[in-house]
């Protein structure tokens, strides 16, 4: 499919629910800001929406578009309703460039949320930073996002850094564990991981990684690096992959006859893991980033799946959802709602930017997330990472320990 024909099958519009267009233009309102108008607020998104990572931006986009239609049945914010253009990058960074270009050239949006994922988002972020239009990010975790520290783009979820210093300490620190390995993909995400942790184990700990095997996505067949792996004599091996993959390397480590403790990174904590591993998971320990999981029946969650069902899903959930990335796509839109109300009548960029700015302990999508501050000089909501650990009835759990 070309890149036209791509941007045409993804555009996508929220008004009171979903309805699909083939073109936007949007022009500034009466203040002149592109985007707002006396009726509606225009918001754009780019995500995978097909292929092999689509189930995160699937899933986050029907959170934003559930948050969109609960907000503009109450009749917006002030009148205004948001109107969604979404874009399919299909995991590709110059597709995901070519959405953001098209989103502040043509679309005009104005603001930017959620975004697609590490590489895709890294790729476009020079053009954000430099048109200065807002960006609230909620998939990726990519410790790179924000360096340099920009005034117009924002996070609302613990990063990749904070999640492998936690991992790091809990395994060297609080489990005491001394022989440390890990399995990582190839991708930013494993190679990030496996560098963060390591910086942290060298110095804190004076520890490094006893062996460390990296995999190329796709494979299937992980035994011949796990034998590697296990000739290091390992006491404790992190998995740092997504999580369909690391229920195969799980199922294939305990297969070889190695009772070593498993971790995982922060992709882990699914239900795809123990779909792929079965009851050979139980006990394996990641860490989360949110006060509750999306499978569970914490009243935040069973609320968020109330809506979901009703607004797009009235026959039943597809497999796998709500997902965290629903969790996420809910609550962006709930900071989003936020700030826009905190910038007052004459709605504007650097109103909004400094709604955000003003935000203290925030607590988005009604209790999905855990609070969010945003200061002049830190756009990372939250630092706050927890442990979780599969228990006996396959389900991921909080520890408390």
């Amino acid at each position: 499919m070309s890149r036209h024909r791509r941007f045409a099958a993804g555009v996508v519009a929220v008004v009171f629910g979903v309805m699909l267009v083939h073109t936007i233009t949007v022009s500034g309102g009466p203040s002149g800001v592109p985007g707002v108008t006396d009726d509606e607020i225009v918001l754009g998104m780019w995500a995978p929406f097909t292929g092999q990572l689509s189930p995160s931006g699937i899933a986050s986009r029907d959170g934003l578009r559930v948050w969109a239609a609960e907000l503009n049945a109450k009749g917006g914010i002030g009148g205004r309703r948001i109107r969604l253009v979404l874009y399919d990058d299909a995991a590709s960074p110059p597709e995901a460039v070519a959405a953001v270009r098209r989103l502040l050239s043509q679309d005009r949006v104005f603001a930017m949320v959620c975004g697609s994922g590490g590489g895709r988002d890294l790729a476009a972020m020079d053009i954000i930073r430099e048109s200065n239009v807002p960006f609230v990010s909620c998939i990726t975790a990519d410790k790179n996002l924000m360096a340099p520290f920009a005034p117009n783009v924002f996070r609302i979820y613990a990063n990749e850094i904070f999640q492998s210093y936690e991992l790091a300490d809990y395994m060297a620190g609080r489990k005491g564990h001394k022989r440390i390995a890990i399995l990582y993909n190839s991708l930013a995400f494993g190679l990030n991981g496996r560098d963060l942790m390591n910086a942290r184990l060298k110095d804190k700990f004076n520890l490094q990684f006893v062996s460390a095997e990296g995999y190329n996505v796709g494979e299937q067949d992980f035994r011949s690096h796990i034998l590697r792996i296990s000739q290091a004599n390992p006491d404790a091996i992190v998995v740092h992959a997504f999580a369909a993959d690391a229920g195969i390397i799980v199922r294939q480590v305990r297969e070889l006859g190695l009772l070593t403790p498993l971790y995982g990174g922060g992709a882990v904590p699914t239900p795809l893991l123990p779909q792929a591993a079965g009851t050979v998971a139980v006990g394996m320990v990641a860490p989360w980033v949110f006060p509750v999981f999306p499978e569970s029946d914490a009243p935040p969650v069973r609320v968020y799946k109330q809506k979901l069902a009703q607004t797009l899903y009235t026959s039943g959930f597809p497999v796998g959802r709500p997902s965290l990335y629903d969790m996420t796509g809910y609550m962006a839109g709930t900071i989003v709602e936020e700030a826009i109300r905190r910038s007052g009548r004459n709605v504007t960029r650097e109103g909004f930017m400094r709604g955000l700015e003003t935000m203290l302990d925030f607590v988005p999508g009604n209790g999905l997330g855990f609070p969010v501050t945003f200061t002049r000089t830190d756009h990372e909501g939250t630092k706050k990472v927890v442990m979780a650990r599969l228990n006996g009835r396959l389900q991921w759990e909080l520890l408390t320990e």
